[in-house]
C-alpha cells in the first residue's frame, strides 16, 4: 500500500505543468523561488537546504518589490519557510508592500537582526517567523496583519513595545513567551476582536472578557473573567494582582516567570489549567483558591525556592508532575479528600521530610515520591490499595514505614518497616531499617533502590524472585546471602553496589536459575576485591558463568568452618568468646565464621562450636 501511494504521488508530480515547478535562482544577491502561475517570487535560502549556507546573508537588506527573470517580471509576495535562518550577521531588513506572508521560522536565530520594516500588506506571520531575534527592540504591525501564529516573536527579549493593529484577529498561544523587556502594550481603539481597556498593558478578547497576552507592567482590569493559556509565559512579570473577577487560568498563564515571587489566587477562580507556575524559578509563596479540586499537570513543577503552599480542602487529585523539581520544599500536608497520587508527582523534591498520607488516599503512581531523599517515613492508612512499582525509589533517608491494620491490600507484618503485598507475599518496598519477614517470597523491583544507607539485607530461605534494580544503589551493602530457594534474578539487582564485597550464594546449579544481566554490575570496580562464596563442588559452574564470574574477582567454594574463629590454629573455649563477639558486633561477618555452613552467622553457629569441642574434634 505504501508503495503504490509512493507511486500515485510520483505519477501525479509527473502530470503536473512543468511551469509549476518552481527553482531557486539568485538575482541582485537575493535567492527566490519563482512561480509562473501566479507571476510571483518568494524570498528563500541559498543552496538546497536551509543550513547549508547559514550565514549567505548579512548587514542590511532592502528585498526589492519586483524581481525581473528570464525576460519576466515577479512580484516579490512572500518570504519562504527559514529563508534567512541564523543569519546572525543579517543587521536590518527593509520588506516591499507587496509581500503578504512571512513564513515559518523565516528568521530564526537572527541575533545580529536590530531592524525590520514590515511590509504595509502584511497578513500572517507564521510560526516562529523572528524566533529568538534578541537584538530586534521593535516592531510596527501595518494595519493589513491578521495573524500572527504561535512563537512567531518567541525569545525576542530585547523587545519593549508591542501596539496591536486594528485588523489583528488571531495572536497564537506563545507568540510573544520570553519576551522579557515587554513593558507595553496597546491594542488600537478599532480593533474589534482584542482591546486594551482601562491602559491595561495587556490584550483582552473582548468578547469573552479574556487576558490573552500581558507583560510585566500588565494591571489585569476587574472586567476580566479569564486569563489565557500563556498568557505571560516567560516575561518578566515580578508580581500581580488578580481581581475577583476570574474564574479561570488557563494551561502555562505563568509559566517560567522567573521573576514572580508570590502569587495570591482569589477563591472564585474554579479553574486552573496545567503547568501555570511550572518553571517559576523564584516563586516561593502561593495561596490557592478553595474552589481547586485537582493540583493540575506540572502546576509547580519546577519552582525550586517554593516553600509555602496550603493545598485546598477540595482538591482530590495531586496529578502528575504537580509538585517536581520543588526542591526547597520541606514538608506538605495532604488534606482529607486527596485521593490519587499521580505519576512523579513530587520527584526530587528532595528537602521532602514530612508528609502525611490521608485517610482518604486510593492510589500511588510510579515514581510519585522519586528522589525525595529526606523523606524519613511513610505511614501508609488502610484505604491505599494500588501502590505502582518504583514509587518510592531514592529515598535514601526513609527509616520507617508502617501500614494501617485494616489495610486489605498491604501489610508491614512483623513491625518489618517494610511495605509488603499481603496475597503475593511481596516486598513492594524497604527502607534502611527493614527486616525482610520470612515469608516474604518475591523482592519487587526498585523496592530497595537508592537506599544509600542500608547495611544489611537479610533474604530470607523461601524468596523464589529478585526484581529488575531491587537493590541498586545501595552504596552501604558489603554483603549479601543469596538463597537456594532463589529461582529467578532480574537485571540490575545489585546494579552499583558500590560496597559490596562479599556474595553468599547457596544455589547449587547456577545454570538452572533465570538471570538478567549486569547482576552486579558497578562502573569502574576493580572485581579483584569481590569474593563469592558458592556451595561445595559448584565452583566450576559458577567459574563457567559469566553472568557470576565477571563481576567476582575471587569465587571460593563453602565449606563448614573448622570452628578456629579466631585464628589462632587452635580449637578452644576462645573461639567461642570470639564467635559471640562478632554475633554482637553484627555488620560483615567471615566466611569461616559460618560453623555449621548454612549460609548463615547466627547463634546456632555458637551451638555447632560448642558440640566441636565436646566431641573432641
Amino acid at each position: 500500500m505504501k508503495q503504490f501511494i509512493h507511486l500515485l504521488v510520483l505519477l501525479l508530480a509527473i502530470m503536473l505543468p512543468a511551469k509549476a515547478v518552481a527553482s531557486s535562482t539568485v538575482v541582485d544577491g537575493i535567492y527566490y523561488n519563482f512561480n509562473t502561475y501566479s507571476w510571483t517570487a518568494t524570498v528563500t535560502f541559498k543552496g538546497g537546504s536551509y543550513d547549508q549556507y547559514p550565514d549567505y546573508y548579512t548587514g542590511d537588506l532592502v528585498i526589492p518589490d519586483s524581481v525581473v527573470y528570464g525576460g519576466n517580471t515577479y512580484a516579490v509576495a512572500a518570504i519562504s519557510t527559514r529563508a534567512f535562518s541564523a543569519s546572525t550577521g543579517l543587521t536590518s531588513i527593509v520588506m516591499p508592500n507587496t509581500i503578504t506572508t512571512i513564513g515559518e521560522y523565516a528568521f530564526i536565530a537572527c541575533t545580529g537582526l536590530k531592524s525590520v520594516t514590515l511590509s504595509n500588506s502584511l497578513k500572517t506571520i507564521q510560526r516562529g517567523a523572528f524566533y529568538n531575534c534578541n537584538q530586534m527592540t521593535d516592531i510596527n504591525l501595518p494595519a493589513s496583519l491578521t495573524t500572527i501564529d504561535e512563537s512567531a516573536f518567541f525569545f525576542c527579549d530585547s523587545l519593549h513595545n508591542l501596539n496591536i493593529p486594528k485588523s489583528l484577529k488571531t495572536i497564537g498561544y506563545d507568540a510573544f513567551a520570553y519576551c522579557t523587556g515587554l513593558t507595553s502594550i496597546t491594542v488600537d481603539s478599532e480593533n474589534t476582536k482584542f482591546d486594551s481597556r482601562e491602559d491595561c498593558n495587556a490584550v483582552i478578547e473582548t468578547n469573552t472578557n479574556k487576558l490573552v497576552l500581558g507583560c510585566a507592567n500588565t494591571v489585569i482590569p476587574n472586567t476580566v473573567t479569564a486569563i489565557g493559556n500563556y498568557a505571560f509565559y516567560g516575561g518578566s512579570l515580578a508580581a500581580i494582582d488578580i481581581p475577583a473577577s476570574v474564574k479561570s487560568i488557563g494551561a502555562g498563564a505563568f509559566c517560567w516567570c522567573s521573576k514572580l515571587e508570590s502569587m495570591i489566587i482569589p477563591n472564585t477562580v474554579t479553574s486552573v489549567g496545567a503547568a501555570v507556575f511550572q518553571g517559576c524559578s523564584n516563586l516561593k509563596s502561593v495561596t490557592l483558591s478553595n474552589a481547586m479540586t485537582e493540583i493540575t499537570h506540572s502546576l509547580f513543577e519546577g519552582c525550586s525556592r517554593l516553600t509555602d503552599v496550603a493545598i485546598p480542602a477540595g482538591v482530590t487529585e495531586i496529578k502528575q508532575y504537580g509538585f517536581r523539581h520543588c526542591g526547597e520544599l520541606t514538608g506538605l500536608t495532604l488534606p482529607e479528600g486527596v485521593r490519587i497520587i499521580g505519576r512523579w508527582a513530587f520527584e526530587h523534591c528532595n528537602k521532602l521530610a514530612n508528609l502525611n498520607l490521608p485517610d482518604s488516599l486510593r492510589t500511588i503512581e510510579e515514581g510519585a515520591f522519586l528522589e525525595c531523599y529526606a523523606l524519613k517515613s511513610l505511614a501508609f492508612p488502610k484505604t491505599v490499595t494500588d501502590i505502582k512499582v518504583g514509587a518510592f525509589r531514592w529515598n535514601q533517608s526513609l527509616e520507617s514505614i508502617t501500614v494501617d491494620s485494616e489495610n486489605p491490600k498491604f501489610d508491614s507484618r512483623n513491625d518489618c518497616n517494610a511495605l509488603i503485598e499481603t496475597a503475593t507475599n511481596t516486598l513492594i518496598a524497604g527502607c534502611t531499617n527493614t527486616v525482610i519477614p520470612p515469608t516474604i517470597t518475591v523482592i519487587a523491583d526498585g523496592a530497595f533502590w537508592g537506599r544509600t544507607k542500608l547495611r544489611a539485607a537479610d533474604l530470607p530461605d523461601g524468596l523464589t524472585y529478585i526484581g529488575n534494580w531491587a537493590f541498586a544503589y545501595c552504596d552501604s551493602l558489603p554483603v549479601v546471602r543469596i538463597p537456594a530457594s532463589v529461582t529467578a534474578l532480574s537485571p540490575y539487582a545489585f546494579y552499583e553496589c558500590k560496597h559490596l564485597q562479599n556474595v553468599y550464594s547457596m544455589i547449587t546449579d547456577p545454570a538452572a536459575i533465570e538471570m538478567g544481566n549486569k547482576m552486579f554490575y558497578y562502573y569502574g570496580y576493580n572485581y579483584n576485591y569481590r569474593t563469592l562464596y558458592v556451595p561445595a563442588g559448584s565452583l566450576e559452574a559458577y567459574q563457567a558463568d559469566t553472568r557470576w564470574s565477571d563481576y567476582f574477582g575471587n569465587i571460593v567454594e563453602m565449606d563448614p568452618g573448622t570452628g578456629d574463629v579466631n585464628g589462632d590454629g587452635v580449637l578452644s573455649i576462645g573461639d567461642i568468646s570470639a564467635l559471640i563477639d562478632l554475633l554482637i558486633a553484627g555488620g560483615d561477618l567471615p566466611v569461616w565464621a559460618d560453623v555449621n555452613g548454612d549460609g548463615h552467622v547466627t547463634i546456632g553457629d555458637v551451638s555447632a562450636l560448642i558440640d566441636m569441642l565436646m566431641e573432641g574434634n
